[in-house]
């Protein structure tokens, strides 16, 4: 019997060049090379497509990773999700985005993806949980590669959910769960006269904030919040390691709670994180 591939035994690595140089804890991954083809649809005075005609005219390649990151993750990552270079504890956006190569050992081979770009990051969390992280892909190109490099993974811990502080319109808000998401916005279709893409460059940026809180007199004020909005900061700290997530401006537009049953009343909110011309709508502190 032939010994099945099992994830356990998988690896995923990223790194500047084609030889990556961290190895990342990984939950999950998606990426993939996703391959169109072309067959003529021309009269042939049959109904029976055949197998002449067919060429290869588009290769994609996308897909996302799943992990519970360690601060030697993060500090990898943060850079490839929001542009600006690191610098004294401090990763802000930048218009560019740097390119990664993501190596992903499936145990009965392994696939290197070149020039990714980060599409989306998504930090979240709920209570009683680890903070996971959500990063989409989109690459050129997939190649086999000679090997997965020895690498040792980070011995750092995790962050769980009570690492957690939101401070929201002024307070400091107790929350249920909360979604960040960085979406960068990448222009995914241009191929011009090749099989691969010949570029990914990011067209815009979106960041928003959802969080679910208890909709009592503490949080009463964020429904119906003025339009001009206020600084907001999300802090992760496990009493070790703080990152300070900063915008200059976060609005709320009202969404009204709902009763949905016997239980707490949720107040659930959209947050739209925008910078002000000084200081940006996403900005990293590590102390």
């Amino acid at each position: 019997m032939t010994t099945p591939a099992m994830g356990h035994d998988a690896q995923l690595g990223m790194g500047s060049v084609a030889v990556v140089t961290q190895r990342f804890e990984f939950i999950s991954e998606t990426l993939k090379q996703t391959e169109t083809q072309f067959n003529s649809p021309g009269i042939t005075g049959s109904r029976t497509r055949l197998k002449q005609r067919t060429r290869t005219v588009r290769k994609a390649i996308a897909g996302g990773i799943v992990m519970q990151p360690t601060p030697t993750e993060i500090d990898f990552l943060l850079e490839y999700i929001l542009g600006g270079t690191p610098a004294a504890g401090v990763t802000d956006v930048a218009d560019a985005l740097p390119e990664v190569y993501i190596h992903v050992d499936r145990v009965t081979d392994d696939h290197l993806y070149n020039k990714c770009v980060c599409s989306q990051a998504i930090f979240r969390g709920s209570s009683g949980q680890p903070i996971e992280l959500e990063t989409q892909w989109e690459g050129e190109t997939e190649t086999a590669s000679g090997g997965f490099p020895a690498l040792s993974l980070p011995t750092d811990d995790i962050f769980v959910f009570s690492d957690i502080t939101l401070t929201l319109e002024g307070s400091a808000r107790t929350i249920e769960d909360f979604t960040l998401t960085i979406n960068n916005m990448l222009a995914t279709e241009l191929y011009r006269n090749s099989i691969s893409r010949s570029e990914i460059p990011p067209q815009d940026r979106e960041v928003v904030l959802a969080v679910t809180l208890p909709y009592d007199a503490d949080n009463a004020d964020l429904y119906n919040a003025a339009i001009a909005g206020a600084a907001l900061t999300l802090v992760i700290s496990d009493g070790s390691t703080t990152y300070t997530i900063a915008a200059a401006n976060a609005k709320i537009p009202a969404d009204s709670p709902n009763v949905p049953g016997k239980s707490e009343i949720p107040l659930s909110i959209t947050v739209n994180l925008f910078g002000d011309g000084t200081n940006s709508e996403c900005k990293f502190t590590k102390t």
